[in-house]
């Protein structure tokens, strides 16, 4: 996701380019995807451990866990404000795209999850741990980038 780089320098190229556009909608339905995946993927009991297959059960833990987040980071908001709302106020709603990436810790719950060996388990956590860092300092350039600005 370019977000960051959208909200710190803010080029018209690439905010102007149709190819960009369709690229971040596909992420949007991709995302819509994963909400209606996670309504019918089974979960693990929190008594006994064991595997809940009922979907009533599994969409109400859902709808009273992560889904919010989910719903408001698939929806996109900052096209919806175009509609609404003119010029400088829609861009307040691109910082909502920051949600898509409160999603990623979800990795958490699904390595835990995963049915391999300690070892991959332990590759998996670093690997997200470098994704994270990256990020981090991706995202903190860039606002130092956009206060100098």
């Amino acid at each position: 996701m370019t977000l960051p780089l959208e909200i710190a320098f803010e080029p018209e190229s690439l905010i102007d380019s149709w190819i960009y556009n369709i690229g971040g909608y596909l992420i949007d339905v991709f995302f819509f995807l994963d909400i209606i995946a996670v309504f019918r993927t089974t979960i693990s009991s929190e008594e006994d451990g064991s595997c809940v297959m009922d979907p009533k059960q599994i969409g109400l833990r859902y709808l009273k866990g992560d889904f919010s987040i989910d719903l408001l980071a698939t929806i996109p908001l900052d096209s919806l404000a175009l509609l609404f709302v003119a010029g400088e106020s829609a861009k307040r709603f691109k910082l909502f795209g920051i949600l898509k990436l409160v999603r990623l810790m979800r990795l958490n719950r699904i390595i835990r999850n995963l049915n391999v060996r300690k070892e991959t388990k332990v590759m998996l956590k670093l690997s997200k741990l470098i994704f994270f860092l990256v990020m981090w300092v991706h995202c903190q350039s860039c606002l130092w980038f956009y206060i100098i600005k």
